[in-house]
């Protein structure tokens, strides 16, 4: 029994992934390159950072939150809006992504 359409082999891959090889003969040939591509940077975070995270991990911070976004997250860009923009904002109009890709297939 096939698990997968036939059809499903013509898609290929996403564009996304491509830009990787570009960017990989562009390096090549000296060129200075800031990497967008697939939300992967071409730097470490910084220590603060990464010292706040493995803080969260240890209390148990490790799981999934609200599909929506943090909820004091989403409270504080509604204020923000509000305050910055003039326009009232409440955090329930308010959703965080990962990325833009994400959001766009939500549409």
């Amino acid at each position: 029994m096939k698990l997968l359409a036939e059809r499903m082999a013509n898609l290929g891959s996403e564009n996304a992934f491509r830009v990787g090889d570009d960017i990989r003969r562009a390096e090549q040939t000296g060129v200075n390159v800031i990497r967008f591509n697939l939300g992967e940077p071409d730097f470490n975070s910084p220590p603060f950072i990464n010292k706040v995270a493995i803080e969260e991990i240890s209390k148990g911070n490790s799981h999934y939150c609200n599909p929506a976004g943090l909820d004091s997250f989403r409270v504080a860009i509604a204020r923000h809006l509000t305050r910055t923009r003039e326009v009232p904002v409440d955090p329930e109009q308010i959703v965080v992504t990962t990325g833009a890709k994400p959001r766009l297939a939500m549409l």
